[in-house]
């Protein structure tokens, strides 16, 4: 995680020294209207709330019992799309790639002392559709689309309150979730090529399975996310 925010204040450092170099020599016309059509890249850092609720599915503990809570952590990676715009209306798609960094522990409520499920974010990527209003250089946008994550879901069992474990030791883990995303936001036309955007999404990632290796004890684990993003495109 500390690799990829060095990484985009670097990118964030050398785009301001270009952005700022391009203003001093572009001179756009009072009365020209921006173009929101066609290829844009770029890049996006935030923060993330997320809830995970896990479920004892195989009752290890208690069968159906469901614990979990809330953590929260650093958002950010890179996207890329495609515009088309008609008058005043913008439409188009989206994919993003990035990590986000969240990272808890749960203790289960029917065997505190041994009994810990957690979770740690990963590289996540999305596919969405854009739809939007331009009011000239200030675009208003809605997106929604497939979400995806690869986090490492896990449920230990240390068996301190079996003395001697036998089969009273368990790991279980898992960690691929998939499911959709919702979103909305705002961005503004800096210049002719370059935009910066602030937007919030909801990712309901849907649900993975920590399974340990012989199958027999399962937990499922429920993510959702809303994000905060900040992010800056240039337009080709």
């Amino acid at each position: 995680m500390k690799i990829a925010i060095v990484a985009f204040a670097l990118i964030v450092g050398g785009v301001t020294n270009v952005l700022a170099g391009e203003a001093a020599v572009e001179q756009i016309a009072p009365g020209d209207p921006f173009d929101w059509s066609g290829i844009h890249v770029g890049a996006h850092l935030g923060h993330g709330w997320s809830n995970t609720d896990f479920t004892d599915v195989d009752g290890w503990n208690v069968e159906g019992e469901v614990f979990g809570g809330n953590s929260n952590g650093f958002i950010g990676g890179v996207q890329a799309g495609y515009s088309f715009q008609s008058g005043s209306f913008v439409y188009g798609a989206e994919v993003e790639l990035g990590y986000l960094g969240i990272d808890e522990t749960f203790v289960q409520p029917s065997s505190p002392a041994d009994s810990f499920a957690s979770i740690d974010g990963g590289f996540y990527a999305a596919l969405t559709a854009r739809l939007g209003y331009a009011a000239d250089r200030t675009l208003f946008f809605a997106k929604g689309g497939v979400a995806y994550l690869n986090a490492d879901v896990n449920f230990d069992d240390d068996c301190k309150n079996d003395g001697p474990c036998g089969i009273g030791l368990v790991n279980a883990s898992g960690g691929n979730f998939t499911g959709w995303t919702l979103g909305a936001g705002v961005e503004h036309a800096l210049t002719d090529r370059w935009t910066a955007r602030v937007e919030y999404a909801y990712y309901d990632f849907g649900t993975a399975t920590a399974s340990s290796q012989d199958g027999w004890t399962r937990y499922d684990a429920d993510l959702t996310t809303h994000a905060v993003k900040v992010g800056l495109n240039y337009k080709f």
